[in-house]
């Protein structure tokens, strides 16, 4: 059986998705065959929300990556999971004011759509 996720935990209000569009100015995408737009946050708006700090090799590989967590503790995170790295990259949007990230999603210790939910709407939801 499935598990239920509990989705109110990576939903922002209407004001804060606004605010977010204004201030990060996302690209769009279009789900094709539905109505679903998707807003893709890049690497620099991570940086802004979740403290997310990553330095690279010349090569392009990640030599060191950390975001802040709920608690405000700084986390390393292990140079290959650094975002942006493996064969696809990784994919962080808004689609119908709910935050969806697949980077560090099998973390057991760490939630990072919904740390990203809560900081928007700490930040704008105001």
């Amino acid at each position: 059986m499935k598990k239920k996720t509990d989705t109110k935990k990576y939903t922002i209000s209407e004001k804060a998705f606004e605010r977010v569009l204004e201030e990060y100015e996302p690209n769009s995408w279009t789900k094709p065959g539905t109505e679903e737009v998707r807003y893709y946050l890049q690497a620099e708006d991570l940086e802004d929300l979740i403290g997310l700090d990553q330095t690279f090799h010349k090569s392009g590989r990640n030599a060191s990556c950390y975001f802040i967590d709920e608690d405000g503790e700084k986390v390393k995170v292990s140079n290959v999971k650094g975002y942006g790295e493996g064969r696809t990259g990784h994919k962080t949007y808004i689609s119908q004011n709910q935050v969806f990230s697949d980077w560090l999603r099998n973390d057991d210790y760490h939630d990072i759509p919904a740390l990203i939910a809560k900081r928007i709407e700490e930040r704008y939801g105001k």
